[in-house]
């Protein structure tokens, strides 16, 4: 049933989260061989040189990585049960995000300063039938869109908070 999904994925989630956490636990102890343990055996070495090479080369860039924190791990919605785990590596001058994408329950990619995973994809919450939010995870903005269908099935009019700063839209004329 649907409550046994939703728990299902939840779990899935946590142990993508655990297991991310762990590799990064080990990362930065220098302990790689360890840290390969949390990763599929098919491509574990791959995987560990390719985060290797971009730590190191974002050391040089923006100075000691001093901590990792995880964003958390969600079902990629065009490609269920999919997943993507995304991980904000602190570094002394700047935080990166790192994403990792699961197919069928293996790594099969890392991302790495995306912002967005991809670009025509937002993280939005539906605060009531008329309003959503789209939360940027990176930096921490939020736009608030408002509109109203007056058949349900097309928008006659939407409202864009931008930071104070609207944008409204009716009958095809943008009113600002």
């Amino acid at each position: 049933d649907l409550m046994d999904l939703k728990d299902r994925k939840r779990e899935i989630a946590a142990g993508k989260n655990d297991q991310v956490d762990s590799l990064f636990h080990y990362i930065l102890d220098g302990n790689y061989v360890k840290a390969k343990s949390f990763l599929p055996e098919k491509h574990r070495d791959f995987f560990i040189e390719g985060i290797q090479e971009e730590l190191s080369e974002y050391v040089e860039l923006f100075g000691k990585l001093n901590t990792y924190e995880i964003g958390g791990t969600v079902p990629l919605p065009w490609q269920n049960p999919n997943y993507e785990t995304v991980v904000y590596l602190q570094f002394e001058q700047k935080t990166v995000d790192m994403t990792f994408v699961w197919i069928d329950d293996a790594l099969y990619e890392t991302l790495t300063e995306n912002e967005r995973v991809y670009p025509l994809i937002w993280n939005i919450a539906p605060i009531d039938e008329n309003v959503i939010v789209h939360y940027n995870m990176l930096n921490g903005n939020s736009k608030t869109f408002r509109f109203s269908a007056s058949t349900g099935k097309s928008i006659d009019q939407m409202e864009l908070d931008n930071n104070r700063k609207y944008l409204k839209v009716k009958d095809n004329d943008i009113q600002q």
